[in-house]
């Protein structure tokens, strides 16, 4: 029996909106959250806010494999998404893949 939790990738990923950009952005992202939640392969899908910077964005995603994240990266709400960010965010988006450490999988 394989241990899926060994084989999960975690992503980070961080966004901060140009203010004037705000309700697009918030609009595309709480639908891209809905929908990923309902794809097969997601373990976990979430996007927060900082608490000290309301344009900073911090979603903490969990997938499957690298592949099911390739997949996601397709869909059509991700692109919405995406789209959005072109001229919605203030700074390029930062993306950190994690994966389990060594001896605490």
């Amino acid at each position: 029996m394989s241990d899926l939790s060994t084989n999960v990738l975690t992503i980070i990923a961080e966004i901060y909106i140009r203010p004037e950009h705000q309700d697009a952005v918030l609009g595309a992202v709480a639908a891209c959250v809905i929908a990923s939640r309902l794809e097969p392969s997601n373990i976990s899908y979430d996007c927060k806010r900082d608490q000290n910077d309301p344009q900073h964005l911090v979603f903490i995603e969990q997938w499957e494999s690298l592949d099911a994240l390739l997949i996601h990266e397709k869909t059509a709400h991700f692109l919405a998404m995406k789209e959005t960010f072109t001229a919605g965010l203030e700074r390029p988006l930062t993306v950190t893949l994690l994966e389990p450490c060594p001896r605490m999988a």
